[in-house]
């Protein structure tokens, strides 16, 4: 699919949230390569609006489950389709995957389900939505091409994957361990590689993948997920923020330290790991002071922990802290700068 224009997770959730409330949504047809969040977006969406979702990976079934079963009915002396698939009979959302890498008689079995909303002999309910999804062609998974008219019954979305839409969704939320945050900022080349077939790459589920095992301090749980040469290097970025915890305990104390220039690994993860690691307002007025009062070599650093802060922590707080003296001091210097606008 030649689509030049894409759009990031957080549009694309909203934009599958205004085709939810039609009364008769539209079928969406999702591109985008392995692992970027295509499934997650769906289930975040059904668990805000408070939908079912009715998840079909095409390539896991045959042509009959997705057609139905022909059972005689002696009663009416006649043959019907029963499906074989449960179907809720309130509105839903029906996120059929892999679409384009199932065998042609799957997918065309399926055509009646995207055309008119029918499976088997049961009408889906009107307000139903459907998502279907797919790789694209240089994701290395050889897809069939779909047919023209087939690309013109659906709306075409292409998801492109966003580090700030997933910091967003995992670094408050502490659903991904801030250590990687702090990596990727380092290394954003190593956020998303290219798709392989011959070695793990790195992709938003991998990483996640990365922050479940990380505990462990076992390499080659890492490796597995994002590769060698990344991995080898993810444990490089660890092993030059070694005590760590002490600078953060001083720092919270009000004892600022400032890592040297040359130390950028360092400077990365105090900017990420500061922010959830302040537990009351007290902490979060010195973490505001220990920006304000940052020596320029640390300006890129004390910018991305101010952002790390109005992340992590409520509304209020940050109303609360955006009326301090250090957070005056800060704007003041930063939009000097140019780099920092409150």
């Amino acid at each position: 699919m030649d689509l030049k224009i894409g759009v990031t997770p957080k549009q694309y959730k909203e934009m599958l949230r205004m085709n939810l409330r039609l009364a008769n949504p539209k079928t969406i047809m999702t591109w985008g390569s392995p692992g970027i969040g295509k499934t997650e977006m769906i289930y975040q969406l059904a668990q805000e609006e408070k939908v079912d979702v009715v998840s079909v990976i095409l390539t896991l079934y045959d042509p009959t489950e997705i057609k139905g079963l022909m059972v005689y009915n002696p009663n009416e002396d006649k043959v019907k389709l029963v499906p074989m698939i449960d179907i809720p009979k309130k509105k839903f959302i029906f996120f059929i995957d892999e679409i384009n890498t199932a065998p042609q008689a799957v997918r065309d079995a399926s055509l009646r389900i995207i055309h008119e909303k029918k499976i088997a002999d049961v009408t889906l309910p009107e307000d139903t939505m459907i998502v279907l999804a797919g790789n694209r062609n240089q994701d290395k998974i050889n897809p069939t091409r779909f047919t023209a008219p087939f690309i013109n019954r659906c709306c075409h979305v292409m998801l492109e994957p966003s580090f700030d839409d997933w910091k967003e969704w995992g670094y408050p939320t502490g659903k991904v361990n801030p250590s990687i945050y702090a990596y990727l900022e380092r290394f954003p080349e190593h956020f998303v590689t290219p798709p392989a077939i011959d070695r793990p790459f790195c992709t938003p589920r991998s990483w996640k993948n990365v922050s479940d095992v990380l505990e462990f301090n076992y390499p080659q749980f890492v490796y597995g997920y994002v590769g060698e040469d990344v991995g080898v290097n993810f444990f490089n970025f660890i092993k030059h923020c070694d005590g760590i915890d002490k600078d953060i305990k001083n720092i919270l104390k009000g004892n600022f330290i400032y890592p040297p220039a040359s130390e950028i690994e360092r400077s990365w993860m105090l900017a990420t790991i500061l922010p959830v690691s302040a537990k009351d307002d007290q902490d979060i007025e010195r973490l505001m002071e220990y920006s304000a009062k940052a020596p320029e070599h640390w300006n890129t650093f004390a910018i991305c922990m101010v952002k790390n802060m109005v992340l992590n922590f409520s509304n209020s707080a940050i109303i609360k802290l955006s009326k301090g003296k250090y957070a005056q001091e800060f704007n003041r210097r930063f939009r000097e700068l140019k780099i920092y606008d409150n």
